[in-house]
This record gives C-alpha cells, sequence and structure tokens, in this order.
C-alpha cells in the first residue's frame, strides 16, 4: 500500500509540474492573445483533473505526516497556478486591446514577476526552501517598482488626458503583474510547508 502511495502522489506532482509548464508557456507567448486562450483553457481543464486526482488520493489512503503534506502543497500550487494563469490571461488582454502600446516600460516589472514565478516552481520541484525564502523577499522590490510605475502613469493621465484609456490598461497590466508576484509567494509559502512543516503567511512564520 505504501508504494503505491508513493506512486500516486509521484503522479500527482508530475501532474503540477506539467501544468507549471503550460503556463511558462503561457508566459512566453503573453503578445499572443488568442494562442494564450487557448493554453488558459487547457489550465482551467487540468486544475480540475489535479484536484479530482488529489481527492481521490485522500479517500483511497488517507495519508499522514509528510504525505500528507504533499498532497496538500498540491492542492495548494494547484490552485495558485489556475489563478497565475488569469491574470496572464489578463495581461495578454489589455496588451490585445491597446496593441502592445504602453505609456511606461514595463520590461523590468515583466522579467521580475516572471523570475520569481520561474523560482517558486523551481523551489517546488526540488524541495528547495532556501531558494523559496529567497523568492519570497524580491516581492517587495515588485511592489516598490510597481508603486513607482503607477505614479507615472497617474502623472501621465495629467499632462495627457488622451491617453486615458491606455493609461488604465497599463494600470491593470502592473495590478495583475503584481498579483502573479503575490501567487508566486504563496508558491514559495507552499514549499516551505512542505519541506520544514512550518506555517509561512505572508512572508512570515505563523
Amino acid at each position: 500500500m505504501r508504494k503505491s502511495l508513493i506512486d500516486e502522489i509521484n503522479e500527482l506532482e508530475n501532474k503540477v509540474f506539467e501544468m507549471a509548464n503550460i503556463i511558462n508557456n503561457m508566459i512566453l507567448i503573453y503578445n499572443n492573445y488568442e494562442e494564450v486562450l487557448k493554453l488558459e483553457d487547457i489550465v482551467n481543464r487540468t486544475e480540475m483533473d489535479i484536484e479530482l486526482f488529489a481527492i481521490k488520493i485522500l479517500a483511497l489512503y488517507q495519508p499522514e505526516a509528510i504525505d500528507l503534506r504533499r498532497i496538500i502543497t498540491a492542492i495548494k500550487v494547484n490552485n495558485d497556478l489556475e489563478r497565475i494563469a488569469d491574470h496572464i490571461e489578463n495581461i495578454s488582454r489589455d496588451l490585445h486591446l491597446v496593441r502592445g502600446e504602453t505609456i511606461v516600460d514595463l520590461t523590468s516589472l515583466i522579467e521580475k514577476v516572471m523570475d520569481a514565478y520561474k523560482n517558486s516552481i523551481d523551489a517546488y520541484k526540488n524541495r528547495n526552501s532556501k531558494l523559496a525564502k529567497e523568492t519570497m523577499k524580491c516581492d517587495q522590490n515588485i511592489d516598490i517598482q510597481r508603486d513607482n510605475l503607477i505614479r507615472q502613469i497617474v502623472e501621465h493621465i495629467m499632462q495627457y488626458p488622451k491617453d486615458t484609456y491606455i493609461a488604465l490598461k497599463n494600470l491593470s497590466i502592473i495590478q495583475n503583474l503584481e498579483r502573479i508576484a503575490d501567487l508566486s509567494t504563496n508558491i514559495c509559502e507552499d514549499v516551505i510547508f512542505l519541506v520544514e512543516g512550518k506555517i509561512y503567511k505572508h512572508g512570515r512564520e505563523l
């Protein structure tokens, strides 16, 4: 029974990693709204499949200790991944609506957020709580950069009211990027719970 349980949990985690790869592909093509929509639909179906698979394992084996932590972590990461996919779709949609036009340079923020996401997944795959904690520290820098960009956009609107629509879409993109960073932090917190059995919320141990 023990071997069967481990096999099932390994398969569950592999499903989550596959979902993470789909989202990574969404990141790579975020400028292509139609293709992002197709991948987001796959993510939605995969999220439900993973959740049902996890419930089946819980019902069949009633796992304890580290086995239970692995399943709980997979369920939580699965949920966070689905929400990240939603935010990537939002970003892609807003860029599509303004035909890629921005009034501030979003490149650096996008790179920082996507690095945070990739590092959170690497931390999960490699059971690396140190990397998870380091990645969580980046969230504050992302928040600072977000605030600076918002300030620039507000100043731009005051000078050029005709750009209000584009500005609002830019603000929406920034807010969605910030939410991806927050969800990446959630994944890092899940990794710490998995590896160390410690509960972190909002970057702090409870």
